[in-house]
């Protein structure tokens, strides 16, 4: 099976980049929604009978342990999204290090399952920052998923890395040339129309090519506090929510899914 489905467990306040944005030191102060709108998904999945890959961003783990061991006892696969929701260039070698540590030991401790999978922040694994799939060898990981083929805000790559010793897991795109945007996730996701996002998947599963679905939690909550950050990114932040929850369900329930350590036979 070609498709998997994935989700980065974060806060609506855990945000890369964004003036307006709580800072870290605040995120303790914020209300906090991200268990109660993975239940959403975890439903959303169970009615499906999907089982997916959770890349779960290690200070949320520190912080809803119980979720955690949750997802894994229903069949989910546990994998990292880091420690602290922080890009791979800003981190360096020696903090990405720390990082990536830190929240595979949190996260098996809290599942009782062993961490095999990791995601960047912002699939922040570029050109510049090729040395960061060294360290996650070194520190136990198996797999990335940090890649996509095309520009990204805070990422991209031209092509996928040719690696003996490491998986690649790359989130397809869609576009012309340079221009590829990510259909199956995020802001274009919940912009495109549902159809589109159906053609796009149905060409790339024809061609060989993995659909790697990603969501957040937030991305099913209309509700959530909304931040004052810049336009561009309001809208990009909000774009769609209302509509969100609908449009998975859709998905869900419309393919077969295998998680991405099942998709590489580990």
């Amino acid at each position: 099976m070609k498709r998997i489905f994935t989700v980065d467990v974060e806060e609506w306040f855990n945000i890369i980049d964004c003036p307006g944005a709580p800072q870290i030191e605040s995120w303790d102060a914020q209300q906090s929604r991200v268990e109660a709108n993975t239940d959403v998904i975890l439903q959303l999945m169970a009615d499906a009978g999907v089982k997916g890959t959770f890349f779960i961003l290690g200070w949320v783990a520190e912080r809803h342990k119980k979720m955690v061991k949750t997802i894994s006892e229903q069949g989910h696969e546990i994998a990292s999204h880091g420690q602290s929701h922080r890009l791979i260039g800003d981190l360096g070698p020696e903090g990405f290090e720390r990082d990536v540590v830190e929240s595979k030991a949190l996260l098996e401790d809290a599942s009782g399952t062993e961490v095999l999978g990791y995601r960047a922040p912002g699939f922040s694994l570029t050109s510049k920052t090729l040395w960061a799939l060294d360290i996650l060898i070194k520190s136990g990981y198996q797999y990335d998923a940090s890649t996509l083929i095309g520009r990204h805000s805070h990422g991209g790559l031209e092509s996928l890395p040719q690696r003996d010793d490491i998986k690649m897991l790359s989130v397809p795109t869609a576009g012309i040339g340079k221009f590829r945007v990510t259909y199956c996730g995020g802001g274009y996701l919940r912009l495109f129309p549902l159809a589109l996002v159906q053609h796009f998947a149905k060409r790339d599963i024809a061609a060989g090519t993995p659909v790697v679905y990603y969501v957040h939690p937030r991305e099913i909550d209309p509700d959530q506090p909304r931040m004052k950050i810049p336009h561009w990114r309001r809208f990009k932040h909000y774009v769609g929510l209302s509509k969100n929850k609908q449009k998975i369900e859709k998905i869900l329930k419309g393919s077969e899914f295998v998680t991405a350590r099942a998709y590489f036979g580990l």
